[in-house]
């Protein structure tokens, strides 16, 4: 099972809920949302999840971004959600997780249902020593087991897109070797990186980032980027730089056709720029689709 992470972003949600409503995301991947704020995309997205009787993860108690305290606001849309079957409930340990525990308890959730982000063993020790949860996430190389996830960065995101080389990088195998290091599943947090951001504006360059599989399914990424460097102002022209080198690569690799990557042809053939914002969301899409393809193959 692949379990990707995401913060809850309006073009991590629009992904999601594109993949669903397309039918192109595997019910092996079961992605985890940690929610920045209670946005009527968010909705949306996890009404889309709860309609096609697919299962996702919501975190209650969010450590980041702009969200109210999770369950502390009862915010009773909240609690509706988080009481659906399709929805697995997530906690990141805390030192107020038991009083977090406890409120999920008053609304019917069960502890043993869980899914947990164990982010420091001590506490998690102490807070699951009679109710061990249904999922573990287990942050690095942790103790594998048959409920833990191993959860790794493997974006390594640059200050500049600008900076990223043109050379293939190596993404991840993980999803080729969790089940033999006895791990139940392993996550990551797709093209997006752990590091929480807020803000941005007009790049200086602007960058693809397009995975694939080489010969052993090993997970590499490349990074396509704008020859225009300098300034911000032509941010339609450092697009069509940029997919006009992934086209070209795109040539002797089609067998990496996916729908988003159609999606952004289309602009580049159109020679629309339609933000950044679209391209995270189809570089996103892209990455969820061929995993789900590899899973599928795999499990067969």
């Amino acid at each position: 099972m692949y379990f990707p992470y995401f913060r809850g972003k309006q073009y991590e949600l629009m992904a999601l809920r594109g993949l669903v409503e397309k039918k192109l995301i595997s019910k092996r991947v079961i992605p985890i949302i940690e929610p920045i704020k209670f946005s009527t995309q968010f909705i949306k997205t996890v009404k889309t999840f709860i309609n096609s009787k697919r299962k996702i993860v919501i975190i209650h108690n969010p450590q980041v971004g702009e969200y109210p305290a999770g369950l502390n606001s009862h915010d009773e849309r909240f609690i509706n959600l988080l009481a659906n079957e399709n929805v697995i409930v997530g906690h990141i340990v805390n030192s107020n997780s038991k009083e977090e525990l406890d409120l999920l308890k008053e609304i019917g959730v069960k502890l043993d249902n869980l899914l947990v982000i164990n982010n420091n063993n001590e506490l998690y020790e102490e807070t699951f020593k009679e109710n061990e949860p249904k999922y573990i996430v287990v942050p690095g190389y942790g103790r594998p087991g048959d409920k833990n996830i191993i959860l790794q960065d493997k974006f390594n995101k640059q200050k500049r897109n600008a900076d990223y080389g043109e050379e293939p990088e190596l993404f991840s195998y993980e999803h080729i070797i969790y089940d033999a290091n006895k791990y139940c599943g392993f996550s990551d947090y797709s093209l997006v990186g752990s590091n929480y951001t807020t803000g941005g504006g007009p790049a200086y360059a602007i960058a693809l980032h397009i995975l694939y599989y080489n010969k052993e399914n090993i997970l590499y990424v490349r990074h396509f980027v704008s020859d225009s460097k300098d300034g911000t102002k032509n941010q339609k022209g450092k697009f069509l730089e940029a997919v006009g080198k992934f086209s070209s690569w795109l040539e002797s690799n089609k067998k990496y056709h996916t729908y988003a990557i159609n999606e952004l042809l289309n602009y580049y053939n159109m020679k629309h720029y339609p933000g950044a914002g679209m391209i995270k969301k189809l570089s996103i899409m892209h990455h969820l689709e061929i995993m789900s393809r590899y899973l599928e193959k795999k499990c067969k």
